[in-house]
């Protein structure tokens, strides 16, 4: 009789004596799986003839060789009249789980030794920690920019290291990561890489690549590179010059903030803004904290911070409103407009964001359900002014004048009275 394939998550072994040890060690960092003792490498049962001595050396096995112990059970069952014996391995809480000192982790059907970030990824979710809140170990830190920031945002005139240790940037006397990346000059050699490309990727119109230097410093000069190539503009339309926006400068900045905040920094490697004529990519080092799924994640369900300090302060300066709320934001500032952003995670490695730019038909560009709200309510009131319709019906000034030119443009509507006293009517 053949079993079940090997896979990431099971494993053959013909006995206790095989080398199984790499796979528990695998199992314990990442996730459950099983490894099935009797079963010959072509797949076919071979059966364990003594069932206890083999369970008691697969538990010395484990018990004396992986550290810190896992959590794992064994058991017995009857294949083909043959008695087997399984070892479950879960998933741990304090890993990273080592085997000669050595953490690993499985590909496909086999079992590596993890690379230098993957071991400090795992000693971070084992010291339940996160790479902001560990100690930096840096000194003679400055902090003129976040002192500027924090004079203008929030109106703090006393800037010191009681501010530092409440911010969660010092911790004693000794600077957090968070502190580091917030410093004027630090020593993460890793930031924000902006280019605006020109009729392809092969022209580069303008590059910034700014690291070492922080995270303000990172946000506020891709805000200000995202102002010079995708500034406001007007359109005539009819008899009125109307604002337009090539992209909503709210998604950008959203967006840019939390690539910083959200970001991998264990990963040595950029945020990347890639700036177009069609829009905006930017790229995100590290993929989905545990516990988002990719689908949760797109839809701006819930979120998980993975940088708590750096979040916290962007807060503060009213970079961010509250945590959590980075892609629904983002998707609410298209709602008026057909285009749509796009979330993705790239390979589990990256998180990639696409703000396209939005497109404007006959110069008008709102959502269908409002336009139709609004023409309802003109033809049931008759005549109404636009403070009565945004009282009832909500909408910012600027889409309800947009609204409003549109149906009289398409002759569903028309003005009467001046400036000031002016009602919308409907036209039967």
């Amino acid at each position: 009789m053949l079993l079940d394939n090997e896979r990431m998550d099971l494993e053959w072994k013909a006995n206790s004596k095989s080398n199984f040890l790499k796979t528990v060690s695998a199992y314990a960092n990442y996730f459950d799986g099983k490894i099935v003792f009797g079963i010959a490498d072509d797949g076919s049962v071979a059966g364990i003839t003594n069932v206890e001595e083999e369970k008691l050396a697969i538990e010395n096995a484990v018990n004396d060789n992986i550290k810190p112990r896992p959590k794992y059970t064994i058991g017995v069952e009857t294949v083909s009249d043959k008695k087997i014996v399984i070892l479950r391995v879960f998933k741990s809480s304090k890993p990273p789980y080592l085997y000669k000192k050595i953490a690993y982790q499985r590909q496909d059907t086999s079992t590596v030794a993890t690379d230098e970030i993957a071991y400090q990824q795992l000693y971070l979710e084992g010291s339940n920690l996160s790479f902001d809140e560990l100690d930096s170990h840096a000194d003679n830190l400055t902090f003129q920019l976040l002192e500027k920031a924090l004079q203008e945002k929030v109106g703090i005139q006393n800037f010191s290291s009681d501010l530092l240790r409440t911010m969660g940037l010092l911790k004693g006397e000794v600077y957090t990561n968070a502190g580091m990346l917030f410093a004027d000059q630090n020593e993460y050699r890793y930031g924000i890489d902006m280019v605006r490309f020109g009729d392809n990727d092969n022209i580069f119109v303008e590059r910034q690549e700014i690291k070492g230097e922080s995270l303000l410093k990172q946000y506020e000069s891709a805000m200000a590179m995202f102002d010079k190539w995708y500034s406001p503009y007007e359109e005539v339309v009819g008899f009125y010059r109307e604002p337009r926006t090539q992209i909503p400068r709210e998604a950008f900045r959203e967006a840019v903030a939390n690539a910083l905040i959200h970001r991998d920094y264990v990963l040595k490697s950029n945020v990347r803004i890639a700036m177009r004529d069609t829009g905006i990519e930017i790229i995100s080092p590290g993929g989905l904290p545990t516990g988002i799924d990719k689908e949760s994640y797109a839809k701006g369900l819930y979120s998980q911070i993975r940088n708590e300090t750096l979040a916290e302060v962007f807060r503060r300066l009213q970079i961010i409103e509250k945590y959590g709320t980075g892609v629904k934001r983002i998707r609410e500032t298209y709602q008026e407009f057909k285009e749509s952003p796009k979330f993705d995670v790239l390979g589990g490695l990256a998180i990639q964001v696409i703000l396209p730019k939005v497109s404007y038909a006959n110069g008008i560009n709102i959502t269908a359900d409002y336009e139709t709200q609004v023409l309802q309510f003109i033809n049931e009131k008759i005549e109404t002014t636009s403070s009565e319709i945004k009282e009832t019906l909500g909408g910012s000034d600027a889409t309800l004048k947009r609204v409003l030119l549109k149906l009289g443009t398409d002759g569903k509507i028309k003005k009467i009275g001046n400036t000031r006293g002016v009602k919308y009517q409907s036209i039967l």
